[in-house]
């Protein structure tokens, strides 16, 4: 059987993964009937599944390629509870910040008005960064426009 053109070659080599041949006998096949210039990497462009959406995967996926669900891996919103004084957040296992109204707000006129970062702001108020960070964002949010 003489082969000629690329889509017989193609179509060839498709046939044969789909039974079950591997590359190297394939190429070897390719060679046996003269044609020249098709490697194993040619072949194995050839019939990738991901260029023949008809063709079936034939080779197993890797292990690395699973997605494994991490237990505790997932992040969850602080909550936000407005007390008499102020605010309480809530996060992560026994974690919690309390602020008072004046308190958030004199760090959000730091921050707005007197052009401080964040980091100065933070240290003005006597926070951590992530603290001030989580205060000025509980607190725009629960205000109504």
């Amino acid at each position: 059987m003489r082969i000629k053109t690329y889509a017989e070659i193609r179509q060839f080599c498709i046939d044969e993964r789909l039974k079950g041949t591997l590359m190297p006998e394939i190429v070897k096949a390719l060679a046996a009937m003269g044609v020249d210039g098709w490697s194993y990497d040619r072949v194995k462009n050839v019939t990738r599944a991901c260029r023949n959406p008809d063709m079936p995967l034939t080779d197993k996926p890797r292990k690395s390629a699973e997605i494994k669900e991490k237990e505790g891996s997932t992040e969850r919103k602080p909550k936000v509870e407005r007390t008499e004084s102020g605010y309480l957040i809530r996060y992560g296992k026994n974690k919690q910040i309390a602020a008072t109204t004046e308190q958030i707000e004199h760090a959000f006129q730091l921050f707005c008005i007197a052009g401080l970062t964040m980091n100065a702001v933070a240290l003005q108020m006597g926070w951590s960064r992530p603290h001030l960070r989580l205060h000025m964002i509980r607190y725009h949010s629960c205000q109504k426009p």
